[in-house]
């Protein structure tokens, strides 16, 4: 058996400093909701400082992603078909519960074309393209939350 690898080291390193920085928001997003004097949790003015920075990284990260995206063409396993794409999720969601179990074969086989199965191209896809933006978006009109309100929604 010939194993394909589908990640570059640097494609691997970016995902992990991507988790690093989505684990470094929630912990001092809940140490900020949370703090007390007397907590264990990180303390209030080193939880904003370490969130922002956090923050602002993954933003830097998320538009390399985006635009190293359009640049090598990586877009084209993000790229949806949508006819038939409730049937091939159905398909894999079976395979999921019980073929794999069974030890079935894969209904949809990795390789270089094909780098996610119709499940994981919708997750991605919703992902990378839909939440994670919201994300960057929410996260800098709360890092400048009188800029935002003013100059998008007019209130003080």
């Amino acid at each position: 058996m010939n194993k394909i690898y589908l990640y570059l080291g640097f494609i691997r390193l970016w995902h992990m400093l991507n988790a690093i920085f989505m684990l470094v928001l929630i912990l001092t997003g809940l140490s900020m909701q949370y703090s007390a004097r007397d907590s264990f949790m990180i303390p209030f003015h080193i939880s904003v400082q370490l969130h922002n920075i956090s923050g602002i990284a993954l933003t830097a990260s998320y538009l390399i992603f985006f635009i190293g995206n359009i640049i090598i063409g990586n877009r084209k396993h993000y790229r949806l078909q949508w006819q038939g794409l409730r049937k091939r999720m159905f398909i894999q969601l079976r395979y999921y519960m019980f073929g794999y179990l069974k030890k079935q074969n894969h209904p949809y086989p990795v390789s270089r074309e094909r780098k996610f199965n119709p499940l994981q191209a919708f997750s991605y896809a919703l992902i990378m393209y839909i939440a994670l933006p919201l994300v960057v978006i929410s996260g800098w009109g709360l890092l400048f939350p009188e800029t935002i309100l003013n100059g998008v929604f007019g209130v003080s």
